[in-house]
């Protein structure tokens, strides 16, 4: 079921942020729902599908899933990795990342006339500088997005029986039940390559 919930905040994402067919997408952290929301926007046939993003194991499997590019978000010279990959700046980003330097990116990558999706699981820590004026020159939408709805669950369900998406590969580790605070501590850790964590009741031969 998480991997459907994954999905469906994915799906709610995509939706929101109304993609077309040609658009140049951004999708900004390499979270679940971000590689998730990769293989979604594939299916609206982007011009570029460009994640920006860290982790070895994470940014590679982007590629696997249908990114057009790939950039670590903590390389040099980063906004400019990102437009040649685009080929220009974004029509849509997706934010799925949590931190303040990956919204003000999101800001400064954006295109004209573009969109940009905040998904819900934003750190609420965080404190962006922003003023309203940021949204004029180049007539930004901006469009928060607190979870999915009940016909985007059920087109997740859809889309992963057809073989469409794969939630498969999102799953990293799988624990038996006994270890399930390690899993709950593995899972909770932000700098490690976990994506999503399994807990089998009936026992596994490896982690």
């Amino acid at each position: 079921p998480t991997l459907k919930v994954t999905l469906a905040n994915a799906l709610a994402a995509i939706r929101r942020v109304t993609l077309q067919p040609g658009n140049r997408v951004l999708i900004i952290g390499a979270t679940p729902i971000g590689l998730a929301a990769i293989q979604v926007a594939r299916l609206y046939s982007p011009k570029s599908l460009v994640l920006l993003g860290t982790g070895t194991h994470r940014l590679k499997k982007a590629q696997v899933l249908g990114a057009t590019d790939v950039v670590d978000i903590q390389g040099t010279a980063v906004e400019n990795e990102v437009r040649a990959a685009l080929d220009g700046n974004a029509d849509a980003v997706l934010l799925c990342g949590y931190r303040r330097y990956d919204f003000i990116l999101a800001m400064e990558l954006v295109g004209p006339m573009g969109r940009i999706l905040v998904e819900g699981h934003y750190d609420p820590l965080a404190e962006i500088p922003f003023k309203p004026r940021d949204l004029i020159p180049k007539s930004i939408t901006l469009v928060p997005n607190r979870g999915w709805s009940t016909p985007d669950f059920q087109l997740a369900l859809e889309l992963a029986s057809n073989g469409m998406v794969d939630l498969k590969s999102l799953v990293t580790h799988t624990y038996p039940l006994d270890d399930w605070q390690e899993a709950f501590d593995l899972f909770g850790n932000v700098s490690s390559d976990a994506l999503q964590v399994s807990i089998a009741p009936h026992g596994v031969d490896t982690k």
